[in-house]
């Protein structure tokens, strides 16, 4: 029993640092949003948390991401989870959608105002090509990037981004802009790893689940 024990604590540990993009072949099949090629049918699961400095804990709520159909063309639709808390509120039950294209490796998503993982976001566009890396400082309350960052809303990458017990590996940043300098995303070519929103003390984020705890 104790080395089953100490076996599972490794195993967390091992998935809160694993890079995804190297650990599995997106396809349809395995029903995972692909950025660079949205299908209808594609599923990602999504568990919300909150953060600021030392304070961090999740929320219960499981958001889920599926990509849809319609006349033609492609949306992401966002909704939660059955057994999330914040179900409990009206917007909590409400449905999500909003259309998506591919573009020359990049996401371009206009229409987003009520999405809870890309609404803060200041550039219709998202670049899903490679990138230079940037440093990142994370203070108390706020992250902070290069000014010429902000300015020129560019793409870059960070090796690893540590946040509550998150460890996560080899990702895309793009920062919400000049006037959400403590808001991002964090992604690989492929998918969306982590949302995170911070305004002041109010905070919440949404990290992708585990390939292999992602089934509905």
């Amino acid at each position: 029993m104790k080395n089953f024990f100490l076996f599972f604590i490794g195993g967390m540990l091992l998935s809160s640092c694993i890079n995804y993009s190297d650990s599995y072949t997106l396809s349809p099949q395995r029903k995972r949003v692909d950025l660079l090629n949205p299908l209808p049918g594609q599923i990602s699961r999504y568990e919300m948390f909150r953060a600021c400095g030392s304070g961090f804990g999740l929320t219960g709520d499981t958001l889920i991401l599926e990509v849809e159909e319609k006349e033609g063309v492609i949306y992401f639709k966002e909704r939660f989870s059955q057994t999330s808390p914040i179900r409990s509120f009206e917007f909590g039950r409400a449905f999500k959608e909003y259309p998506v294209y591919s573009e020359n490796k990049r996401l371009k998503f206009a229409s987003r105002e009520d999405s809870f993982l890309f609404w803060f976001y200041q550039s219709d566009y998202l670049d899903l090509a490679p990138a230079q890396p940037i440093p990142i400082e994370i203070q108390e309350c706020s992250f902070d990037f290069p000014t010429q960052f902000y300015e020129k809303q560019q793409i870059g990458s960070v090796e690893q981004f540590r946040i509550g017990f998150y460890l996560l590996l080899d990702n895309l940043i793009a920062v919400g802009g000049p006037q959400e300098r403590s808001s991002f995303l964090l992604y690989s070519q492929r998918e969306l790893t982590m949302s995170f929103y911070l305004k002041i003390s109010f905070s919440r984020g949404f990290r992708l689940i585990h390939p292999g705890m992602d089934r509905l």
